[in-house]
């Protein structure tokens, strides 16, 4: 019983450990606990979670329960929307429509 519940415990905390994320427009997952990303999260009604990798100006952020992808996202909207007093009004105003991963390069994460 004891080895159980040992196996089960260190099955589910692996599991936890690599969090790959389906992008929408994105060919292939994108593991975020790999590859630098930094993860903010914050209470809001639209933005329900966000992740950027700074070395390939890289946003991936989920609004309303999908994950999008912006390419050439500069590390200083990143601490904008960080300290923004609403997400969803900073996304739709500063992000949504912008940083189009069609112009600039999508990052490989293999």
């Amino acid at each position: 019983m004891k080895i159980n519940f040992i196996f089960i415990i260190l099955f589910f905390s692996n599991i936890s450990n690599a969090r790959s994320l389906i992008v929408k427009y994105r060919s292939g997952p994108v593991d975020v606990t790999k590859h630098g990303f930094e993860n903010f999260q914050k209470q809001s009604s639209v933005i329900y979670d966000s992740w950027y990798d700074r070395k390939n100006n890289y946003l991936i952020i989920n609004v309303k329960g999908t994950n999008y992808h912006y390419c050439g996202f500069d590390n200083k909207y990143w601490e904008y929307l960080k300290n923004a007093s609403s997400l969803g009004r900073f996304y739709i105003q500063n992000i949504k429509g912008r940083f189009d991963c069609r112009l600039s390069p999508v990052p490989s994460y293999r």
